[in-house]
């Protein structure tokens, strides 16, 4: 089944790049490894507000795929990694590639500076499928794609990574979110597992505020307590303007080739009067081998009265119901 634990940048990166560091030599390594995600859309009950004059719904009992090749090559202890996203768009037609990551990781005395475009640190859920505990994003992440100008919620820029104590910290100074012209983002995040089985994270990201339709400066705190058959989860983001708190909890059964995930969000605009808007995310999986996945999710919204979808704030929310089927296979 999926793991049910987030690679965001400071874990996936730093903890990768140290041991990598530790056992490289200056023999040249190269690794390609990657996945495809499959989904097959049953019920997409938001769609039909769009469906053409003809009353179909041109999302429903349509299958889509995308995938991700990623290089990582290690030379003398320094680490360039290229991830390369690909997609088909079976509804319009075409297909396309582009980057995803593309940064390099070099350790310097105690700490690992890395520099390029990643993944977003800021919050708990990972970007790429095989990493998530859903097929869909949670609403905290959906925000934060909306936020960044990069596509799939990513940044530009470099960071530092680095253990104090039993905390990892990383500080990136990275292209405004936004891509707010001659402004620059400043983000920290602090990782720690206080006792066996809970990591706690609690991250700040700067961002331009005068760009339309900007939260501002985020903060948000996530923590997830797990052990080989239950996981439970919260993440808690809070925003300068624009929304009020975000909040995400999930709870995770783990049966050995099968597992069920539940999960419920929420947020509202920050002005007086708001409406909440709430997703509800049943999701079960089947592990068919060793490196293929199958999993069926159900997620039912209620996001129209809040205003949010309108605004385009909640780029992936859903209204009504929403079914899908999706396969994962990595190598």
């Amino acid at each position: 089944m999926k793991v049910i634990r987030k690679s965001l940048l400071v874990i996936n990166v730093a903890a990768a790049i140290f041991a990598g560091a530790a056992n490289a030599t200056e023999t040249p390594n190269l690794e390609v490894n990657g996945f495809i995600d499959v989904i097959y859309t049953v019920t997409n009950e938001g769609q039909a507000a769009t469906a053409p004059a003809s009353g179909t719904n041109a999302s429903e009992n349509k299958f889509l795929a995308d995938g991700e090749i990623d290089f990582t090559g290690t030379i003398d202890k320094a680490t360039v990694r290229v991830d390369v996203d690909v997609r088909l768009n079976a509804v319009g037609g075409g297909n396309n590639a582009e980057i995803e990551q593309a940064y390099f990781a070099l350790p310097v005395a105690s700490v690992t500076l890395i520099g390029g475009v990643l993944n977003n640190p800021i919050g708990y859920e990972a970007e790429d499928a095989p990493d998530m505990d859903f097929t869909s994003h949670n609403i905290i992440y959906d925000i934060l794609n909306h936020q960044t100008g990069l596509e799939g919620n990513n940044i530009a820029g470099v960071a530092v990574a680095g253990e104090v104590g039993p905390v990892t910290l990383t500080g990136a100074y990275v292209n405004d979110l936004g891509h707010a012209p001659e402004e620059n983002s400043f983000a920290l995040v602090a990782n720690v597992s206080p006792v066996d089985n809970l990591d706690l994270e609690l991250g700040f990201v700067t961002q331009d505020d005068v760009a339309a339709l900007s939260a501002g400066n985020v903060i948000d705190f996530n923590a997830v307590w797990s052990n080989d058959v239950y996981t439970i989860g919260l993440d808690y983001m809070t925003f300068d303007q624009l929304l009020d708190p975000a909040t995400v909890i999930w709870f995770g059964v783990n049966l050995g080739d099968f597992g069920i995930n539940a999960r419920f969000e929420t947020v509202a605009l920050d002005t007086t009067g708001s409406v909440d808007a709430e997703q509800t995310t049943l999701y079960g999986t089947y592990r068919l081998s060793e490196n293929i996945s199958a999993a069926l999710e159900i997620k039912s919204g209620d996001v129209a009265a809040s205003g949010l979808g309108a605004a385009g704030v909640l780029p992936g929310s859903v209204e009504g119901s929403l079914v899908t089927l999706e396969f994962i296979g990595t190598f």
